[in-house]
């Protein structure tokens, strides 16, 4: 940034903070096979979740940050599947409230408004039936446990049944969330991950030469990276030259 700010306006900050997220370059750079330096997408299990999801907005970025741990990306094909389909496996009601994640509930808040809104519980319930579903993701479980979560279920099936929905139907949906319930990742805590991320892939798009000399500078003295982020550099087409006592200035990181 202290580069760029040298060779552009100097509210370049204030752009950062106020990004178009419906930018289809930044999106289009996301799905670079050679990107480099981009904020927790470039490296290991969320690299794969890009290459597998090809995000093309703002909620599919967020989506490959929460899929990126283990448990959560065994979903990604069914995640996937749905978005081509345009079909989900849930009742409407249930649909909707899941549409950003293409009827995959990822987040905690999206567990928390299936309960509320089609299960009549309260928002504080809501986030007590969170933590009683944390509990029972573990292999332990006690009974009391179990007890109360049949009462939780007893409940929802009946609300599900005066808003349409079958008791079968309220019974698959509960179920599916308690799978997911030990990987759910809290939504906003994602977003703003992804949001630092479409912060760096601007950068990487709107001022590519600063940005990439910047993450090559960054990687000096650790070898193993220098060498690959300096393929992926080159692999689009840039020359990169050796320090030269004439030219290069020095920059303090």
């Amino acid at each position: 940034m202290r580069i760029i700010k040298k060779v552009t306006k100097p509210e370049f900050k204030k752009w950062l903070y106020n990004l178009d997220k419906d930018d289809k370059n930044l999106y289009d750079e996301a799905n670079n096979p050679n990107m480099i330096g981009i904020f927790q997408l470039t490296a290991g299990t969320a690299k794969f979740m890009v290459e597998t999801i090809q995000p093309r907005n703002f909620d599919e970025l967020n989506a490959c940050n929460a899929f990126a741990r283990p448990g959560t990306m065994d979903f990604v094909p069914q995640y996937v599947k749905n978005r081509e389909s345009g079909k989900s496996p849930y009742p409407k009601q249930v649909a909707d409230i899941l549409s950003e994640t293409h009827s995959i509930c990822i987040y905690q808040e999206q567990t928390m408004e299936i309960f509320h809104k089609i299960g009549g519980f309260s928002l504080e319930e809501t986030n007590t039936i969170r933590g009683l579903m944390k509990v029972l993701s573990k292999a332990d479980k006690k009974k009391k446990d179990l007890d109360e979560w049949d009462k939780v279920i007893d409940r929802f099936q009946k609300s599900c049944q005066e808003k349409g929905i079958s008791k079968l139907d309220a019974k698959n949906v509960a179920n599916d969330l308690l799978k997911m319930s030990s990987y759910m990742f809290n939504k906003s805590h994602s977003a703003a991950y992804a949001y630092i991320a479409l912060m760096t892939l601007y950068l990487s798009f709107y001022f590519r030469k600063y940005f990439y000399s910047s993450v090559l500078h960054y990687e000096v003295g650790r070898d193993k990276y220098l060498i690959d982020r300096l393929r992926s550099v080159k692999l689009q087409g840039f020359k990169v030259l050796p320090p030269d006592i004439n030219k290069s200035s020095r920059f303090i990181a």
